[in-house]
C-alpha cells in the first residue's frame, strides 16, 4: 500500500515532534516541549477524516478563519492582539499564557483580553 498525502504528513508532523520535544528536554524547557505534543496532537487529531492535504487546510481555515457577521455557534482561536475592539459573550482565556505584574505593557494586555467578554470569563488554568 502506498503513503497518501495525508500519511506522509501526519508522518512529518511525527518526525518533527519526536525531535523538537527532545531538543526542548536537552535545554529543560518541559512547558514548551509539552507545546509542541499538543500542537502535534492538535494535526493529528484535524487530520484523522481527511482524505488529502487539502481536507486538512480546509478544516484548519474553518477554524482560525474570522467571518464577518457569521454564526457565533463556532469557536474563535485568537490572540489578544487580534481580539483587540472584538467581543463575545463568553471568553475563554488561558491563564499561563499571561505575564501580570511583569511591565505595564503585559497588565494592559491582560486588560484587554478580560474586557473581551459580554458576559463570562472563564479563566482556564493548568
Amino acid at each position: 500500500k502506498g503513503v497518501t498525502g495525508v500519511e506522509a504528513f501526519m508522518e512529518a508532523v511525527e518526525t518533527w515532534r519526536a525531535k523538537e520535544v527532545a531538543r526542548l528536554k536537552v535545554l529543560k524547557f518541559e512547558t514548551r516541549a509539552g507545546l509542541v505534543e499538543d500542537q502535534a496532537e492538535t494535526l493529528y487529531h484535524l487530520s484523522m477524516d481527511a482524505r488529502s492535504i487539502g481536507d486538512i487546510e480546509i478544516t484548519i481555515d474553518r477554524l482560525f478563519t474570522d467571518i464577518e457577521g457569521a454564526d457565533n455557534r463556532f469557536i474563535v482561536l485568537s490572540s489578544v492582539h487580534k481580539a483587540k475592539g472584538a467581543e463575545a459573550n463568553t471568553v475563554y482565556l488561558l491563564d499561563w499564557t499571561f505575564r501580570r505584574g511583569k511591565s505595564l505593557e503585559e497588565n494592559n494586555i491582560f486588560y484587554v483580553a478580560v474586557t473581551r467578554a459580554k458576559h463570562t470569563l472563564v479563566m482556564v488554568t493548568q
